[in-house]
């Protein structure tokens, strides 16, 4: 009698970890489509919604934010330094016109006296070949 009762346990067990098995694999199944489901909506909805709060976000907000700093600070700055360096150009061409002539006066004398002569020698080639 106890080697049917053990049988009969055994097989009742094992119906219900078949049962349970089964609502396994269906509770598997569900979540499997429920995390898909939550993937799709997340890659095409939400993606594209994200994409066009963020157009819309650069064109109406940063843009103009932008846009007036540029013409606020950046580009009256940058015309100011302009023509500042346009000016100091045409205020020292007169000393840097003055200085290469004196320059040039002051090298003839000095080009007469050479005290050293330097020659370039490319390697591998004879003093015959350079000449």
């Amino acid at each position: 009698m106890m080697s049917v009762a053990d049988k009969s346990e055994r097989l009742v067990r094992r119906l219900w970890q078949e049962v349970f098995g089964f609502l396994r694999l269906l509770s598997d199944f569900v979540m499997v489509f429920l995390v898909e489901l939550f993937r799709f909506l997340l890659q095409t909805v939400f993606h594209r919604c994200v994409a066009a709060f963020t157009n819309l976000l650069s064109n109406h907000v940063v843009w103009p934010i932008l846009s007036a700093i540029h013409n606020v600070v950046i580009q009256p700055l940058a015309v100011l330094l302009w023509l500042i360096g346009l000016a100091l150009g045409q205020l020292l061409n007169p000393v840097l016109v003055f200085l290469r002539r004196l320059s040039h006066i002051l090298a003839a004398p000095l080009r007469a006296f050479r005290l050293v002569e330097v020659t370039y020698w490319r390697k591998g080639t004879s003093a015959v070949e350079q000449v």
